[in-house]
């Protein structure tokens, strides 16, 4: 909370404040409370983006659309998986089993992104 509040952030507060919200929006699904989770993993893409640490912009980013799927939200859903791909190719793989996506996965851009 003190974070968000500053008005600007070195290096170093961006990251602290990236994992700390990825970690929350981490916990927050894995009890199956996705709404409550959304918004957090929405500012820890959000920081990632800022930071450009290739790793870290494919784990926030594919975290968001994972979250946005299990909310049915399939628009928002693929937009974000595509940019998770291209970040890092290997998430088209996961896409296709992960059960996330178990809700998006009849969606037709969906199957075309993914390659079914």
């Amino acid at each position: 909370k003190l974070l968000k509040k500053k008005d600007s952030l070195t290096n170093e507060e961006k990251f602290a404040l990236e994992d700390a919200e990825f970690a929350l929006s981490w916990a927050l699904y894995s009890k199956g409370r996705y709404e409550e989770a959304l918004p957090h993993a929405k500012l820890a893409y959000d920081l990632s983006r800022v930071l450009k640490v290739r790793k870290l912009q494919g784990e926030s980013t594919y975290a968001l659309p994972c979250c946005l799927a299990l909310l049915s939200d399939p628009p928002n859903a693929v937009k974000f998986l595509k940019e998770a791909i291209a970040l890092d190719a290997s998430y088209r793989k996961q896409a296709k089993t992960e059960k996330d996506f178990d809700k998006v996965r009849v969606d037709a851009e969906f199957k075309k992104l993914v390659g079914f």
